[in-house]
């Protein structure tokens, strides 16, 4: 008789700690998983994002400052080019060709046989301008030509700067047609004028290249300003969303249980927050049956008949037995209100774990894993079955009891 007193007095005992705990356990478990998810999890998602996106306008913006100094660094070797080729300008290494010119003719005109032709002086001078024109491309447009092969960008970007190229081709080509057989050579004013044009229309052409390029410079130099004052504010705005992580997690560790807190991240929980939904399920699922089996056994001790179980003092809010209609109601209801919402945040958080997937890199192995349709089915099949095993339970132990 001890020895039943003992186990009658145990799970009397267990039956009333259990009746507590299940409700204590519920009650922590809804304000864990909605304050998680409210102040912690939909905004950590909604971070990752705005991070991601912030991240993704940085990256594209660095990306195209880079080209863009790639583009600044290409004008300045073209710059340098034409600076020289301005220097060979300046020193008209033409009129070198002239003075040869004039030589030529003065030898000519001292040959003991005095039987030149005007035509003879015109193939000079045909000569001289050939010369000329060749010293030209070897001074002034080859270099920039070559320049403009070697800094691909500049051509790419700037079709003025090829156009102005052409044009001072176009124009070396016109001038050498304009006194090729012309008789500029006849007077020394003549010599010098032609040469004077060549000079200035070198001059004109170089200066309005130049000018296409200082103006993209300047263009240039206020881009490069602009991404730079942008790319500082999305830094700022990194940092910000940094702080406002940290502080998400601030929070979290202030909703976990003391012996967890600073063990898991909020990068963690998101992870794991279905599973542990899913896991505080089956303990009050299992906790309720711990509960009406203990009951079970006090009940059967001191021969509570069926009719008295359907009384509602007979028992508990919390107890999985039969307790009559209107006991039986209000049982099932709140723990089909409290699974069906542990199944409802179980789908908001594998929601939210999914979305934080898409924005971030720290993704191990066991993320997909946890992250699988067959994990989400496989604890969609638990709620389902633990809703139905509290749906048809009182009624089972109705017909039993009965029987």
């Amino acid at each position: 008789m001890a020895g039943t007193d003992f186990r009658f007095q145990r799970h009397l005992k267990l039956w009333e700690e259990q009746n507590k705990l299940i409700k204590r356990t519920i009650i922590a478990t809804c304000i864990f998983s909605i304050v998680l998810l409210i102040r912690v999890l939909t905004p950590l998602t909604r971070l990752t994002t705005d991070t991601e996106q912030v991240e993704t306008q940085l990256m594209s913006l660095q990306e195209d400052k880079s080209g863009v100094e790639n583009l600044s660094n290409q004008l300045a070797e073209v710059n340098e080019v034409l600076a020289a080729v301005q220097q060979n300008i300046e020193v008209r290494p033409w009129e070198h060709e002239k003075k040869e010119l004039i030589k030529s003719f003065s030898r000519m005109r001292n040959r003991d046989d005095h039987s030149l032709s005007r035509q003879e002086y015109q193939d000079t001078a045909n000569t001289t301008i050939r010369k000329i024109t060749k010293k030209v491309d070897e001074l002034v447009v080859s270099p920039l030509e070559r320049s403009m092969a070697s800094n691909p960008l500049v051509r790419q970007e700037l079709r003025q700067v090829e156009d102005r190229l052409e044009i001072l081709k176009g124009h070396l080509k016109e001038w050498r047609q304009q006194n090729l057989g012309k008789d500029w050579y006849v007077t020394l004013a003549g010599k010098d004028r032609t040469m004077d044009e060549l000079t200035e229309t070198l001059n004109g052409d170089i200066q309005q290249f130049s000018k296409v390029l200082s103006q993209e410079q300047s263009n240039i130099s206020e881009i490069i300003e602009t991404q730079e004052r942008k790319a500082e504010e999305l830094q700022i705005d990194i940092e910000d969303k940094q702080q406002w992580l940290d502080q998400l997690n601030s929070d979290m560790q202030k909703i976990l249980p003391g012996w967890l807190q600073n063990l898991l991240g909020v990068d963690e929980m998101i992870q794991i927050f279905p599973m542990v939904l899913l896991a505080l399920a089956l303990y009050v699922f299992l906790l309720a049956l711990s509960l009406a089996r203990h009951y079970g056994y006090v009940a059967r001790k001191i021969n509570l008949t069926a009719e008295d179980r359907r009384d509602l003092a007979a028992s508990s809010l919390w107890t999985l037995t039969d307790r009559g209609r209107t006991g039986n109601l209000i049982t099932i209801a709140v723990f089909m209100m409290f699974f069906t919402a542990m199944w409802l945040f179980y789908e908001w958080g594998f929601l939210l774990f999914h979305r934080w997937l898409i924005t971030t890199d720290q993704v191990m192995w066991y993320t997909r894993v946890l992250g699988s349709k067959a994990i989400i089915w496989a604890g969609r099949l638990i709620f389902l079955i633990v809703i139905g095993t509290i749906v048809v339970r009182p009624k089972w132990l109705k017909l039993h009891t009965d029987s």
